[in-house]
């Protein structure tokens, strides 16, 4: 496995990374948001070169790193392995804009290993993943040279802090809306076969009309019994709920195509609201 210096990541083209490591020089507050499965977390770290050159690194849904107990201390990322042989996945690097600059940085998932010390294979590591990792071979040079790691690396407790992040979290994590129900459909009215005088057309169309007409009617007759009972229960119903209540009697006629058997006569003793 490569481990990659932050020099050889910023003199590299964008893509993945098996492994880096670096000293921490700067913590960021860690920003967070959403809930349960869409709950998401970001902190981005700065990591230095032996040189001097400094990367940029985001954290992906990690515990809060302490500024305290991190700062100065060589961090150790190593990319997970990928299922059925796809190869080593989780790390790499990208150009990243904000505020009008582009810079190359380092995205780190929540599936690599991160640890404060030489991961196994340099030196026994506690390590900050839910995912067990292979060794590293320390050795291993085909196109970046290994990097030595110290003997004795500092171990510090890793716990998050929040600090001011340059980066905010992509809009694919929101969910799409709900579909709006939509509105019953009214009882089609089939036109008549043959040729239709107009007289005879506005005839039908007026019958049809005030069928509908009486039905609501009727609907208001039910729901002003609805008020009466109420009263008897010492409930007094507002005028608008029982037009809201009939109006829910009348759209279910219109939805269950009971609304034609309404017989076409006005009901007797329209409650007065």
């Amino acid at each position: 496995m490569i481990v990659s210096t932050i020099r050889q990541l910023l003199d590299s083209e964008p893509g993945p990374v098996e492994a880096v490591a670096g000293t921490v020089t700067a913590v960021y507050d860690r920003i967070t948001g959403g809930e349960g499965k869409k709950a998401w977390a970001i902190q981005n770290l700065m990591l230095a070169g032996e040189d001097g050159s400094k990367l940029k690194v985001k954290m992906w849904r990690r515990p809060e790193f302490d500024k305290v107990k991190c700062i100065g201390h060589r961090l150790y990322i190593v990319s997970a392995e990928g299922k059925r042989g796809g190869g080593r996945i989780g790390l790499k690097t990208e150009l990243d804009t904000y505020q009008g600059k582009t810079n190359l940085i380092l995205t780190v998932q929540e599936s690599c290993e991160v640890t404060f010390q030489a991961p196994a294979g340099m030196a026994q590591a506690p390590v900050q993943s839910n995912a067990t990792r292979p060794a590293m071979d320390p050795t291993a040079s085909p196109t970046r040279p290994a990097v030595t790691a110290p003997a004795t690396a500092p171990e510090p407790d890793v716990e998050p802090p929040p600090s001011d992040s340059d980066y905010l979290p992509s809009p694919d994590e929101l969910a799409p809306p709900p579909p709006r129900e939509q509105a019953p459909a009214m009882v089609p009215v089939t036109p008549p076969a043959g040729p239709v005088s107009a007289k005879d057309a506005w005839s039908k169309a007026d019958h049809v009309l005030n069928k509908y007409r009486r039905a609501y009617l009727r609907c208001i007759s039910v729901a002003g019994k609805v008020q009466e009972d109420g009263r008897l229960m010492g409930v007094e119903i507002p005028a608008t709920g029982i037009q809201e209540l009939a109006t829910t009697f009348f759209i279910q006629m219109t939805r269950d195509g009971t609304m034609l058997s309404v017989p076409n006569v006005d009901p007797p003793n329209l409650p007065q609201f």
